[in-house]
């Protein structure tokens, strides 16, 4: 446990969440319901600059443990992972992100299922493709500076280790056993890196690994849960 004080928890405003009414990239119109890692559905719901999410499982409610005062919801998150993230969104103040909040990778079969809204803006928004069964950005931008494809960030590391932990009902949850022990792992593979571009063997991979065989590849998880 005393190794995940090393790690770095970063966070970022709700700027990064893309405003609904920006114009989509793709030519189809998005999705209106997203699946994370454990098949449960989220049914999307965009005001302004936020995309919220509801639960279509009754079982599965938004509980961040972050011990802010205010109201727990699902949001999306526009990470180079796209995110069902749970968020606490004060009565004042800035919304953050972070990254020891519970969040689970969006899984997809096509583009179709990864809900991109395109640029908000010239300088700022992303896309997003289905790679290896995730939702993952092709194309990143901030401030007018792009990254194609962008780069792994130390809180996807984390989202990817939480893609099996179920969404918690009680907390704490960052010093639950198994978020614990996957942090420790984060810890020593990315330390206090922004970026991180080693995934802990037991957490969800970012890209296919080659079957057993050698025949096609295969994408761990997929399947499971779904």
């Amino acid at each position: 446990m005393s190794r995940i004080t090393n790690l770095h928890f970063l966070s970022s405003t709700l700027l990064v969440l893309a405003a609904c009414s920006s114009t989509s990239a793709s030519s189809s119109s998005p999705t209106t319901v997203v699946t994370d890692t454990l098949g449960v559905q989220f049914s999307v719901s965009c005001s302004g600059l936020y995309c919220l999410l509801t639960s279509n499982d009754p079982n599965v409610v938004p509980t961040s443990c972050d011990g802010a005062i205010g109201t727990d919801t699902f949001a999306l998150v526009w990470a180079r992972i796209l995110t069902v993230h749970v968020l606490n969104v004060p009565s004042t103040g800035s919304i953050q992100v972070n990254a020891a909040e519970p969040g689970h990778p969006v899984v997809c079969a096509s583009d179709t299922d990864c809900y991109s809204p395109g640029f908000v803006s010239a300088g700022n928004g992303a896309t997003y493709a289905c790679q290896s069964g995730l939702c993952q950005a092709t194309q990143m931008c901030s401030g007018g500076v792009c990254q194609t494809p962008p780069a792994l960030t130390t809180n996807d590391v984390i989202t990817l280790c939480q893609a099996d932990i179920p969404w918690p009902k009680s907390c704490p949850y960052i010093t639950s056993p198994l978020f614990a022990n996957r942090l420790v792992e984060v810890a020593a593979s990315c330390g206090a890196n922004t970026y991180c571009a080693s995934v802990p063997g037991d957490c969800r991979q970012p890209t296919a690994a080659p079957a057993a065989d050698g025949g096609q590849l295969a994408t761990p998880g997929v399947d499971a849960g779904l």
